[in-house]
């Protein structure tokens, strides 16, 4: 079960992130994955920017239009789970 808070210290009017914002940043992580068992120089220089990537797609998720964002379309909120499922799925194969 996933919750999500937000506690804020005044009203925040910004409108919610344009999904390809993040989309387009979880399909390209993705996407760039280098497969276990081909080039090991490769797969070490992925790691570390899949890392700065999906970090700066969770301080854009936790941001107040980034809550707004998962909380108003569901299709977008489905979509980043299943995209993050797949590249946990790929990391989880390189161990």
């Amino acid at each position: 079960m996933c919750g999500i808070i937000a506690v804020l210290r005044e009203r925040d009017s910004r409108p919610a992130l344009a999904p390809d914002t993040i989309l387009n940043t979880l399909t390209g992580i993705r996407d760039d994955f280098v497969p276990a068992g081909s080039d090991l120089v490769a797969l070490a220089a992925w790691l570390p920017e899949a890392a700065r990537r999906l970090a700066s797609v969770d301080d854009l998720l936790r941001s107040m239009p980034g809550v707004r964002l998962l909380t108003l379309d569901l299709a977008v909120c489905n979509t980043v789970a299943g995209l993050c499922a797949e590249i946990q799925e790929s990391v989880l194969g390189v161990e």
